[in-house]
């Protein structure tokens, strides 16, 4: 797919990861079966490792707002919980993560000068890893996945330095009102809002929001602006995810340009759209 004219574009973003996920009707796969799948794609990712798995997330809509609570999740069972699988390159820049209802595909930046390969190459890997998938499922006797939810998450990490002050995210947000920090003796800042999608004015994602400090390899201090696209594709299949996929980095990347400030973009070097 060709990049969609008028989209604003940076030469040098400060962007550290792109992720996309799917997640779907749980498939009761079994520790061979993620053996057996991790094997037929090792010269691809070699590097395989385990994580906890990450729990369903819905996005539900009501008349009220939605409130994200600090929760934890208790699970009675005598089954131990199937883990979360990592897959990497031997670069560590490409990750497929599997778990038994979810299939997530990441670029993350390593460290050096590495040049984000841009959104279309993780759509396309996405796309090739997911029929993969499905390909080896069915080989093994189960049904075909069926996508509920899609997320594309995109995390900016913008190092705190002299021109990004520590206690003035102004510098690269337009929304920060800096007569704020001359009235309060300010220790740190934390951000979060979300904006709800509508298609035929029945909502189906949110665009969240996510600005917060953070620290960085070797001790450096960052700000983390997260911007995460999630919901409801039209269907259930692979098509559909992708769809919502483009809508997602079309908002993703119209809303960080719109949101951050033109001092930022020129250290960014946002082009002509």
């Amino acid at each position: 797919m060709q990049r969609p004219k008028g989209l604003p574009d940076f030469c040098n973003p400060p962007l550290n990861e792109v992720a996309l996920s799917l997640q779907f009707e749980r498939v009761n796969l079994s520790i061979v079966d993620i053996g057996l799948f991790a094997e037929s794609v090792r010269d691809k990712f070699p590097d395989v490792s385990q994580r906890a798995p990450l729990r369903a997330m819905y996005e539900t809509f009501s008349h009220r707002p939605q409130i994200q609570k600090n929760q934890i999740d208790f699970v009675l069972s005598r089954e131990p919980e199937f883990p979360r699988i990592w897959l990497e390159s031997s670069e560590g820049n490409d990750l497929l993560q599997l778990q038994q209802d979810r299939l997530i595909r990441n670029w993350k930046a390593g460290e050096g000068s590495t040049v984000y390969p841009r959104y279309e190459y993780v759509r396309s890997e996405m796309e090739h890893d997911f029929s993969v998938f499905a390909n080896f499922i069915e080989s093994r006797g189960y049904e075909l996945p069926v996508i509920n939810q899609c997320e594309v998450v995109y995390v900016n990490i913008i190092e705190m330095n002299d021109r990004f002050l520590a206690n003035n995210m102004g510098n690269f947000f337009k929304g920060w009102n800096s007569e704020i920090q001359d009235q309060i003796d300010l220790e740190t800042i934390s951000l979060s809002f979300s904006s709800i999608y509508r298609k035929n004015q029945e909502p189906y994602a949110r665009l969240h929001f996510e600005i917060h400090p953070g620290i960085k390899e070797k001790g450096i201090n960052t700000w983390n602006f997260n911007l995460i696209f999630r919901g409801s594709p039209a269907g259930p299949n692979l098509s559909d995810a992708l769809q919502f996929f483009d809508t997602g980095r079309f908002e993703i990347v119209n809303k960080f340009s719109e949101l951050t400030t033109d001092y930022a973009h020129r250290f960014w070097e946002k082009t002509n759209e």
